[in-house]
């Protein structure tokens, strides 16, 4: 008997702190939440740039999907859209993961063709993720056709582009990420 009653009491501290630290993980609501304690353009540049450095450990700390429906959720667009394009630029340099960047430079030698496989692949869980993203991905590829860059890879499609379009390619470029390193 007291050896099932210890096994009981492990069993209940251990559930318990399962749900502690669960409870402390980051979700879709409470990174969309911190949207409206933005700084206003009006603010200090410090300030403006802590709660952009705030913001970008926040998604850094979800998983890919929940990270995914974040970048997709239009509020966040108008947000980046009213940001000044010094903070644009930071936005976007704080929130790329440090894999990207290896990424992008080696798409460089990539084929039309495994872009393509990886695009479609990419494109298929998007939408899963969120319905109409597939079409407002294609839209925008259409402004940067693929395998028309020469060997640009991604960075002459998306990255050497305005902040918006990059902006609006990062769940496409880090999706692709993901499945390039299945």
């Amino acid at each position: 008997m007291p050896g099932i009653f210890c096994l009981l009491v492990v069993w209940a501290a251990v559930s318990v702190s399962v749900r502690a630290v669960q409870s402390r993980k980051p979700t879709v609501h409470s990174a969309l939440a911190m949207l409206e304690s933005r700084p206003a353009a009006g603010e200090p540049a410090a300030v403006r740039r802590a709660w952009i450095t705030s913001f970008a450990a926040h998604l850094a700390k979800l998983e890919l999907d929940p990270r995914h429906v974040v970048l997709m959720d239009p509020r966040l667009r108008l947000a980046f859209a009213g940001m000044p394009p010094d903070d644009q630029a930071f936005y976007l340099d704080t929130t790329q993961t440090p894999e990207m960047a290896a990424l992008i430079a080696g798409t460089k030698m990539w084929s039309p063709a495994r872009l393509n496989r990886l695009l479609s692949a990419s494109l298929a869980e998007l939408e899963e993720l969120k319905s109409g993203s597939r079409d407002r991905f294609e839209s925008l590829m259409a402004n940067h056709p693929v395998g028309q860059t020469g060997n640009g890879g991604i960075a002459a499609q998306f990255i050497e582009t305005d902040p918006l379009t990059q902006f609006d390619a990062r769940p496409l470029i880090e999706r692709i990420q993901k499945n390039s390193q299945r």
